[in-house]
């Protein structure tokens, strides 16, 4: 398996729009470079956050904060500190989705003992599926465009090949697990 690196992943982004390569994120008067250093971590964050990859996801039980800290929710919890975003409350199968509310660092539902389901901030490029690595890769490409090339036609085309990638890719992740059984619904459970 071939690895993979941050400055990797940035120099498919800088071939993608026709610029040289960069040895590093650090190199000093090269604005390829300074662009992917202040781009990379921020698009990192955003594309774990467009959908709930495999290789991102995390389960975790929540520890309390209070109990009866609004007239809604019975409890709040405090949300794990790597956590990009909440995908979740794991449910008992035939259930229908617990509810819940997020404010600040605190989750609010009425589960006594819940587990949380998110995407972490995974920032280990070797963590990365191919297909994030692919969907990554465009996605530099595109907020690179235009501080590097000053054209807004190379951007809108970029834009395009993401939304394309974006459904290639996470239709691939999403096809490795079991798609979740429907919740059970009482009408037609009693009509049989």
């Amino acid at each position: 398996m071939a690895t993979i690196s941050k400055v990797k992943i940035c120099n498919m982004a800088l071939l993608k729009i026709g610029q040289a390569r960069i040895a590093s994120l650090e190199q000093s008067g090269n604005k390829p470079a300074a662009t992917c250093n202040l781009l990379y971590d921020q698009m990192v964050l955003e594309t774990l956050e467009e959908h709930n990859w495999g290789f991102a996801r995390k389960r975790e039980a929540l520890a309390k904060v209070a109990d009866d800290p609004t007239d809604y929710w019975a409890y709040s919890f405090a949300l794990p500190t790597d956590m990009v975003k909440a995908r979740a409350i794991d449910r008992d199968a035939g259930l229908a989705e617990i509810p819940y509310e997020l404010e600040g660092d605190l989750l609010f539902c009425n589960e006594v003992a819940p587990v949380l389901i998110y995407t972490a901030a995974i920032d280990d490029p070797l963590q990365f599926s191919p297909g994030f690595v692919r969907l990554l890769v465009v996605r530099l490409a595109m907020e690179a465009c235009t501080p590097l090339l000053d054209e807004e036609s190379s951007t809108v085309d970029l834009l395009k090949l993401y939304d394309y990638t974006l459904r290639k890719v996470t239709g691939f992740d999403s096809s490795q697990q079991t798609p979740p059984e429907l919740p059970k619904d009482t009408y037609i459970t009693i009509r049989r």
